[in-house]
């Protein structure tokens, strides 16, 4: 077993040697840290006003559920970002994977946090085409309370898949990883794969739900006519899925080019730059998601422009004239 455990971390130390510099550098990992702490903060505010918000929509509950990801896998960031900056002048040494599963304390929520985050705009999408498809079966179907157990459904399934990477963790527990932890302590390249496939799978399979419920709308307003009441709830509604394309767009920019990086650095121990730029724009995506879907929901951006509206700095001036008659 000795000689196993210690021909593993030889393989291991050649591996990792020059990726180590992505975990290194002083200057991203404080650029790491403030993105987080921007994630969390934007997560947040969105979370507070969706609950704020009086009468509760289908669309916001599971939009809660995507702020949730993103504030825990914000969460994460932060903390992973504070030990890599404390670990900078330190010798790097070789330890247990058990040993990891203590230090990495912020990986439990990464994983939760970006399941929950996909498994939610799956559901989103799916939320939309309902709606254009019928809005009866959309009241049925996509209920307050329903779209509350899909976000608890998404937080199972990320609990589930944390439970294999722990597993992963303890069928090898002699194993010795470095003391920065690399996140292939915690998966097995098949296990990469997987995890690899599914998130492009979710993200890929928004857009074509998406697509169906464009072209759902599309033929329905030609057949249908609308009175003037449902038009102005259906142009409302447009807005938003509309809104959510383009967000859509974003985040799978800023999440489908760091993961084919990450494939790529997987077998190219040599691609550090590359590394480094994945992991800065994969984790800029946290706070720009959270803002977008702040910015173009019509109840959140009229929430938003009225709590800045409260701070003098965005008063406008107005000039009053009086006109005396007589």
């Amino acid at each position: 077993m000795n000689e196993t455990t210690g021909q593993s971390c030889n393989t291991i130390v050649e591996f990792e040697q020059n990726q180590r510099q992505a975990y290194t550098n002083k200057s991203v990992q404080i650029v790491f840290l403030l993105n987080g702490c921007a994630g969390m903060l934007i997560a947040l505010i969105l979370i507070i006003l969706i609950r704020k918000r009086k009468g509760h929509r289908a669309d916001l509950t599971l939009l809660e559920g995507c702020s949730a990801g993103t504030f825990l896998m914000s969460c994460s960031r932060v903390l992973v970002s504070a030990q890599r900056l404390k670990q900078l002048n330190e010798k790097v040494k070789m330890i247990t994977s058990v040993q990891c599963l203590a230090l990495r304390l912020d990986f439990p929520l990464a994983i939760v946090g970006e399941y929950m985050l996909h498994l939610d705009m799956l559901f989103l999408s799916i939320e939309r085409l309902f709606y254009f498809v019928g809005v009866e079966k959309h009241r049925r179907c996509f209920s307050v309370r329903n779209c509350r157990y899909l976000t608890l459904f998404s937080f199972l399934v990320a609990m589930a898949n944390m439970i294999i990477c722990y597993g992963v963790v303890l069928s090898k527990s002699n194993y010795c990883v470095p003391s920065y932890c690399p996140r292939t302590t915690f998966m097995t390249f098949t296990h990469f794969i997987i995890h690899l496939t599914i998130t492009i799978l979710l993200v890929t399979v928004d857009i074509v739900f998406y697509m169906i419920a464009l072209l759902v709308h599309h033929f329905r307003n030609k057949v249908q006519k609308l009175n003037s009441l449902r038009r102005m709830q259906d142009a409302k509604e447009r807005t938003i899925f509309h809104g959510m394309v383009f967000a859509w767009f974003v985040i799978f920019t800023m999440k489908m080019i760091p993961w084919i990086s990450y494939f790529v650095s997987y077998f190219n121990a040599e691609a550090v730059d590359l590394l480094v730029a994945a992991q800065i724009l994969d984790n800029l995506f946290m706070p720009i998601s959270s803002l977008l879907y702040l910015l173009i929901h019509p109840d959140l951006g009229r929430h938003c422009k009225a709590a800045l509206a409260r701070f003098a700095f965005f008063h406008s001036t107005k000039n009053t004239s009086v006109v005396y008659i007589g």
